[in-house]
């Protein structure tokens, strides 16, 4: 077989040919003209609703000219002069057959020697048996009969499962009229979810939640008290999704109090029967759905899962009634195209091979008509990158070598690949501002990648020079030269670093040069990422999305070996390779972010802060901190569960400041922006990193009230490991407001507390804990307050201060964390009494007597006890003699201890010190 060109090769093959398709694309523009906001559209719009027919595809050749011109490049190779002398014919079914024949004679792909096993998942879709799968895996099937028996369904997977509640989902395999029943836990044979453990000891565990719901006309019952469950997956009458005689049962579980490494094998064990025959029964684990049995039904629960078995219409794309809002994206970007692709390839079975086939013209078919298309443009330019991404580039030849493969699939899947490449060259999004994220990535690196797998096409290159240009526009905001990502979130730079690395290769294995500055944007972004980590591995849970664990994923690995810098691969081969990060605290001025970091031990303390307000998936968080101290998370934010705007954790999540570590106002969230306030520039927000040998200063600012600034400064002690947090509330009107101050305890630390004293406690036996204790506490009122959390997904109860006072609000709070083993609450602390403007406390540390004073409205000199600065913040160390040791200050020129002046180190302004330049140190080869 002939080796395929690349791009070069393409561009010295024929040059007239690529001239023409530079300066035509499908929607008529010449390449040169840059068309207006208004054209785009109108171009867009006429884009992904035409049917692109044959002679759109082929062309039409009239009078020894081309009078519409192919999308095709037939200059390319001389194999496709076939497909060429057919078109010019006329005889487009020809030209389809010639052009399947080159694909499957230039592309190819070693079958497994062995057959693997069909998933389950993959069985599904066969099935039309469509979900949004971040939010649900399957877990099992298995049969019921009529008779009423006891069933054991061995869960084949219990990776999933999160401390806190654990939810299981049944229904119907097959559509029809059958109802399967399942005793509640009401009954004499509630469901017992059984653990057993590797040290061979058994756990069974009664459900503390359990309901059915019903759609249709009974889509707003509830049905949380009825002591026999049901399960039917009807609709075929009517040939939908569902209709009012579909059932779901879902069965909770609480395992918060479970080691889950533990855990060697689970299974369900429920009494159950249906009406009639066998019915087939799906088990899923439903998540983040929490159970609220009391009040769960049809139409307040969120929909994860469709079934359009057996319906002879095939699919409907669009998103059905009561979806989740990512439905359509997970559906029509494909991703489930690459397994069904694999699996067809393996079987070697005509039917397995035709099913994925019809099920992805099933797909294209239905396209043009898409309602999601028409009313949210821009969710489709999305969905075309996905495609392109997950789908096309991965999957394509493969499909077209199947032996079931007719000219016609070819024709038509070929087509698609066209209608989304032109879908991004046109690039919808260009109507809208800041897009300069994940998404700008997304669209730019799918259009690259469709650009370089289909170099047949007449726009290869147009597609691959407009993508380029515009990621190596992109590049210059969407990673900042302080060095951070410009989103509010850790979860999705994993993704645009994937996606920059497989660019990166791309154009190497293309022999071509990649945008400038994409290797250096991606290498600072991955050292980003491990800057900002836990000593677990895993970044703070700060904004949208999760992100994984930078020690252990694929991802940034790979990074560490593209880029061979030491202190990457040392971080991901636990020490092995490499060497340590040179800095431990770093600032983002411009994310307007920082960390504290004692050091890169496994057992280091380290203190996340973000007084960031806005950009893109932000948390109404500002001020925000977590923290991880000695092996242990102790403070952490309460993540995100759900984007669905029904999920009961959405609002208090995204939008109340009280799911945070840091000051609510008034019992209400910061009001999110209506538009996006651009990180680059000086906002409503900011932050400072003051460090010595002694200890770390963060200063920040947040206007993200309305007629409230909050000025929060952490001052953290490297040796003794405590951290003194100040936040000052400064409202502009004269009203009395009300202030909490909210503390998240990992959910998986019972603590204690004491009302009188406001202190808060937590009682590991043989882990680190953490003691939170207001300095000033007669000021305050302790609440237990009603919460969740997303990791583990649990409710909650969490404490927070109040204060309800007119004028400036005051709020100074140690934080101590203990080493394991250690005696909790063991630390000594007293006021001092201070200069009006400024607070200050003595601790007792293993040093001896520290003295901690900060100002807040004071002016000029401030005193403290034996203490006198005019810094903002000053820390001055006795011995057990009450001697001096030393001192630190930030701000200010001088510390005064009973009446001396003293030697005192000025905490030194820290600016982006991880950026790596072109010099940066690698490890030789």
């Amino acid at each position: 077989m002939e080796t395929p060109m690349n791009i070069r090769d393409f561009m010295r093959w024929d040059a007239c040919s690529l001239m023409v398709g530079l300066l035509i694309c499908a929607a008529g523009l010449e390449a040169s003209q840059e068309p207006s906001p208004e054209k785009l559209k109108e171009m867009y719009n006429e884009n992904v609703r035409k049917e692109i027919t044959d002679t759109d595809f082929f062309g039409i050749f009239q009078g020894g000219r081309w009078a519409k011109n192919p999308m095709l490049s037939y200059a390319y190779r001389p194999q496709l002069k076939s497909v060429e002398t057919a078109a010019k014919a006329g005889d487009y079914e020809q030209a389809g057959v010639e052009l399947l024949a080159y694909f499957q004679s230039q592309y190819s792909y070693d079958r497994p020697k062995a057959l693997v096993h069909k998933s389950l998942r993959v069985a599904m879709w066969q099935d039309k048996i469509f979900g949004f799968d971040q939010q649900l895996s399957v877990l099992s099937e298995f049969d019921l009969g009529q008779q009423a028996k006891e069933h054991d369904i061995n869960i084949n997977s219990t990776h999933s499962f999160r401390n806190g509640l654990t939810t299981f989902m049944l229904m119907g395999r097959n559509k029809n009229e059958v109802v399967s029943f399942v005793a509640s836990r009401d009954s004499s044979t509630p469901p017992i979810l059984e653990l057993q453990f590797h040290d061979g000891a058994t756990l069974g565990l009664e459900a503390v939640a359990d309901a059915y719901i019903r759609a249709g006309r009974f889509g707003n019952r509830n049905y949380g008290s009825a002591k026999t469950l049901e399960v039917c997956n009807s609709g075929l009458k009517i040939s939908k999704a569902f209709d009012s005689n579909t059932r779901r049962t879902f069965i909770a579980f609480d395992l918060a109090k479970i080691d889950l490494k533990k855990i060697k094998h689970a299974k369900l064990k429920i009494r159950a029967w249906c009406d009639e025959g066998v019915q087939q029964i799906l088990m899923f684990h439903v998540r983040p759905t929490s159970l609220n049995e009391a009040e769960m039904t049809w139409n307040n629960n969120t929909g994860y899962l469709y079934s359009w078995q057996g319906l002879s219409g095939g699919v409907d794309w669009d998103r059905p009634k009561g979806a989740h809002g990512q439905f359509p994206n997970w559906t029509q970007r494909l991703y489930w195209l690459k397994p069904m692709t694999a699996w067809a390839v393996a079987s070697d079975d005509p039917l397995e091979e035709r099913v994925t086939l019809d099920l992805i013209r099933d797909f294209i078919a239905d396209y043009p008509t898409f309602k999601d298309v028409v009313d949210y443009w821009m969710r489709d330019e999305m969905n075309a990158a996905g495609r392109i991404d997950h789908g096309y580039s991965y999957c394509l030849h493969d499909l077209l070598r199947l032996e079931v493969c007719t000219p016609r699939d070819c024709v038509e899947l070929l087509k698609q690949v066209v209608r989304d490449s032109d879908t991004l060259y046109i690039n919808a999004s260009r109507l809208t501002s800041g897009n300069t994220g994940n998404m700008g990535m997304t669209l730019m690196s799918s259009l690259i990648r469709g650009a370089l797998s289909f170099p047949e096409f007449a726009n290869s290159q147009l597609w691959l020079d407009t993508a380029t240009q515009r990621l190596d526009d992109n590049l210059k905001s969407m990673v900042l030269d302080d060095g951070a990502y410009i989103e509010h979130t850790f979860g999705y730079p994993f993704g645009v670093l994937t996606q920059m690395l497989d660019v990166l290769e791309l154009f190497d294995k293309n022999d071509l040069e990649a945008p400038v500055g994409l290797a250096l944007k991606a290498q600072r972004l991955a050292r980003y990422l491990m800057f900002c980590s836990m000593p677990d591995g895993f970044p703070p849970k700060w904004g949208e999305g999760a992100g994984g664990n930078t020690r252990t994923l694929r991802i940034i690995k790979k990074a560490a070996q593209f880029f061979n810098d030491p202190e990457l691969l040392w971080w991901t081969s636990d020490g092995k390779i490499g060497h340590a990060p040179k800095v431990t605290n770093v600032s983002y001025p411009l994310a307007k972010i920082a960390v504290l970091r004692d050091s890169w031990q496994p057992h280091a303390n380290v203190l996340f802060f973000s007084p960031r307000v806005g950009g893109g998936h932000y948390h109404v968080d500002q001020n925000a901190l977590e923290l991880h101290a000695y092996g242990q998370k102790l403070l952490n934010d309460t993540g995100m569960s759900s984007y669905h705007q029904k999920h009961p954790h959405f609002f208090w999540q995204r939008h109340q400041g009280k799911s945070h570590n840091t000051v609510e106002i008034d019992e209400k969230g910061f009001p999110r922006f209506n538009r996006k306030v651009n990180p680059t520039e000086e906002g409503p927000c900011g932050s400072k990193v003051f460090i010595s040998e002694h200890a770390g200063l963060l200063e920040g600012w947040a206007d993200g009230y309305p007629n409230v600034r909050h000025q929060r400064t952490i001052f953290g002690l490297k040796q003794a490991g405590l951290y003194f947090v100040s936040d000052l509330m400064m409202p502009k009107d004269e009203k009395a407001h009300i202030y909490d101050q909210c503390w998240h305890i990992y959910p998986l630390n019972r603590y204690e507390s004491d009302p009188k004293t406001c202190q808060v406690w937590t009682t590991n036996e043989t882990e680190a804990n953490l003691e939170i204790r207001p300095l000033y506490p007669e000021q305050l009122e302790l609440l237990l307050r009603d919460g969740f959390n997303a990791v583990p997904l649990t409710d909650t109860v969490y404490p927070s201060f109040r204060q309800k006072v007119v004028g400036n609000a005051e709020f100074l709070t140690l934080l101590n964390p203990t080493r394991p083993g250690a005696q909790v609450k063991s630390l000594k602390a007293k006021l001092l009494d201070a200069t009006d403007g400024a607070r200050s406390a003595a601790v007792e540390t293993d040093e001896g007597t520290g003295i901690f004073v900060i100002r807040t409205t004071a002016e000029g000199q401030i005193k403290a006890g034996s203490v006198e600065t005019d810094a903002r913040c000053a820390y001055v160390q006795l011995d057990h003699d009450s001697q001096f040791k030393w001192a630190v200050r930030a701000g200010g020129s001088r510390v005064i201890v009973a009446g001396q002046t003293v030697d005192c180190d000025e905490m030194e302004l820290i600016s982006s010190p991880t950026l790596p330049s072109a010099a940066l140190e690698t490890i030789d080869d």
